[in-house]
């Protein structure tokens, strides 16, 4: 009894695919007529019309590519950017819609990168979302989920509740397919919450009805009715025919596998009556099948046969449809395409006599060369010839050899970055456990020695900002050994000072490397801050390593210094005691914990280096900014000042304010 479950796809697909939802076949022909009656006057109008035509031909992604690359041609050619974007994005969408979602990537891509560059988060959130859709689509539901999670980030940043609960509504149709049904309940009551509070109630419905299938997963089956009803409260005071018919049958499953078939047969009626209405094939022949198995389970096998005919007419249906659509995609083309038919063909003759006068050249240079060599030098020229064929072959093999390696070695980092980033806190976690922060992390290399770790213990967050000794793989590699040290000492440890933290660390970095130090192959280590945050009283604690933090209240930095010494496998630093510095909180303070790599990068006019003097003056002039704005600010000033420049380490900047 799947069809329920395909109706419901169909719904989330009709309703969330975009914040906006597409006009009845009757008024896009409508729409359509009207914008191709429009005098246009001006080429950005003409682009628009274009782009106009393209969304509402959506449903025959072929005709819609003609008006999208048409509107994308002129677009360039005026560098209307806006227009330009907006076309790729009506690409993307047919290529979507044809199935062929490598192409949808590339374009849906492209159009995101220019509106970022137009700095247009709106229409960032609408492309993100569908290039969501159309991981989905192609079974990828792990991109899927990073993408919705970006959407809903920009959402966020834009202070956007409805594409929030849009984003949060992916997020946990995602979970509830990838059957991680806690956060999959998280997402989608906060996505209720969120919709419900901007009256998208449709919106709400659907919610309902999702939250209904989760419930049946887990054969709540009661628990489900009762979502199921929520949803149908909704829609039936919406007058919502399609919702209802998709809830109806989502309803017929739940009665099915809970076992009242009586029920079942019920609402899968309610839901066929409905599509009957609306002439909707594909959901009346996936609703036929569902009747035609419960009739032929309580043995009324005339009604069983009854709907398997229907479910054969519909399908005949739906063929007819198909081709309906293909007809009117052909005759659209074809006037298109006969001009392009003439180019074609002058261009073909012109490349025709081309090629005939660049082989009469060719022969006769080549017989002209083939003489002398023959005359003059061909025995010595065909030993060289044959050495060289020898030599090219060997160099052939040993570059296809080095780039096999190459690309095995690259092969290997990259999976070693995924394997790192996963160990850090995600945009999400970071925020529930900092509050109003950021974290501007950007690794040298493919994977970074540096690292951020922050976890929650008790009526305490810990937060260090890690800098390893070297970057790249070596790097990458200790900070994988700091961070499982990290997590143990809050696990074995109970609620530890930052100093405790710190001498653990050390003592696991002795017992770990200290052989190795010892016998001179090991010299790498840890410098570090780190900080245990109290918000219910009001505290914070530090401890360092070489790295001091860096407090800034009503505009004057206070630095807390570290002590001099490292994290290391040195017998001199095993017995050594950290320094604690407490002191209270007030609001508005902001800290900022950091590595060496942001004030250690050349650049300026000069080529020198930023300077722990300038980074102060640089956080201070900030430090009264939201902080999403600070990390952009910080982003561009580093930029800037790098300009052309190689970075030389990896760079990590911490942001909190209270």
């Amino acid at each position: 009894m799947r069809c329920a479950t395909k109706q419901l796809f169909c719904l989330i697909a009709f309703c969330f695919c975009t914040l906006f939802a597409y006009a009845e076949d009757k008024q896009k022909i409508d729409s359509i007529r009207a914008l191709l009656k429009k005098e246009l006057a001006e080429d950005s109008i003409r682009v628009n019309r274009l782009n106009d035509i393209a969304y509402l031909l959506y449903d025959y992604p072929d005709t819609c590519l003609y008006f999208a690359e048409t509107a994308l041609k002129i677009s360039r050619k005026i560098n209307y950017q806006f227009g330009e974007a907006k076309a790729l994005m009506e690409i993307g969408a047919a290529h979507n819609a044809k199935g062929s979602y490598n192409l949808s990537f590339k374009y849906f891509y492209e159009s995101y990168a220019l509106f970022e560059k137009l700095e247009y988060k709106e229409a960032m959130i609408n492309v993100m979302n569908s290039i969501a859709n159309s991981y989905i689509g192609n079974k990828d539901y792990d991109k899927a989920l990073q993408s919705y999670k970006l959407c809903r980030k920009l959402s966020v940043e834009v202070k956007n509740p409805a594409g929030i609960g849009v984003a949060s509504f992916g997020i946990a149709n995602i979970y509830g397919e990838k059957k991680i049904l806690d956060s999959a309940y998280l997402y989608i009551d906060e996505a209720m919450r969120l919709l419900k509070s901007e009256g998208m109630r449709y919106h709400v419905s659907v919610c309902h009805t999702l939250k209904g299938q989760f419930l049946n997963t887990e054969k709540k089956y009661d628990l489900a009715l009762e979502s199921m009803n929520d949803a149908l409260k909704i829609l039936i005071e919406l007058n919502q025919q399609y919702g209802l018919a998709a809830t109806y049958g989502s309803m017929g499953e739940i009665h099915y596998n809970k076992g009242d078939k009586k029920n079942a047969l019920e609402f899968y009626l309610l839901a066929y009556n409905i599509h009957l209405k609306r002439n909707a094939y594909h959901n009346l022949q996936e609703v036929c099948v569902s009747i035609s198995d419960i009739y032929k389970d309580l043995g009324d096998f005339e009604n069983a046969y009854e709907f398997h005919v229907k479910y054969t007419t519909y399908k005949d249906s739906i063929f007819n449809e198909t081709s309906r659509k293909q007809l009117l995609e052909t005759e659209t083309k074809f006037q298109t395409a006969k001009k392009e038919k003439e180019l074609v063909e002058k261009n073909l003759e012109l490349e025709k006599s081309t090629n005939e006068i660049k082989t009469k050249s060719r022969f006769l240079i080549f017989f002209a060369l083939v003489s002398i060599v023959f005359c003059v030098l061909g025995f010595f020229l065909y030993r060289q010839y044959k050495q060289k064929i020898k030599d090219n072959h060997r160099m052939s093999v040993q570059k296809t050899i080095i780039e096999e390696k190459n690309k095995s070695i690259t092969d290997s980092i990259r999976y070693a970055q995924y394997i790192q980033e996963s160990i850090l806190p995600d945009d999400d976690m970071s925020y529930q456990l900092l509050g109003e922060s950021f974290i501007y992390f950007k690794p040298k290399d493919i994977v970074s020695g540096d690292f951020y770790w922050i976890v929650s213990s008790g009526a305490y967050t810990y937060i260090a900002a890690v800098d390893c000794t070297g970057h790249g793989v070596p790097g990458a590699f200790m900070s994988m050994v700091g961070h499982n040290a990290l997590n143990n000492a809050v696990k074995r440890l109970s609620n530890p000072s930052t100093a405790q933290v710190l001498s653990f660390l050390q003592d696991e970095v002795a017992e770990l490397f200290g052989h190795s130090y010892r016998s001179a192959n090991v010299r790498d280590g840890m410098d570090l801050s780190i900080i245990r945050l109290d918000r219910k009283n009001k505290a914070l604690q530090f401890s360092g390593a070489n790295n001091p933090i860096y407090h800034i209240r009503n505009k004057i930095l206070t630095e807390y210094k570290a002590d001099k010494i490292a994290i290391s496998a040195k017998n001199e630093n095993a017995t050594h005691s950290f320094t604690i510095h407490e002191f209270v909180l007030e609001k508005g303070d902001c800290f900022y914990l950091f590595s060496d790599g942001y004030a250690d990068q050349f650049g300026g006019p000069d080529g020198k280096k930023y300077k722990y003097s300038r980074l102060k003056e640089t956080l201070i002039s900030y430090s009264e900014q939201p902080m999403h704005i600070q990390r952009k600010n910080i982003d561009q000033s580093f930029t800037t000042w790098k300009g052309e420049l190689e970075q030389v380490d990896d760079v990590l900047l911490i942001g909190i304010k209270i």
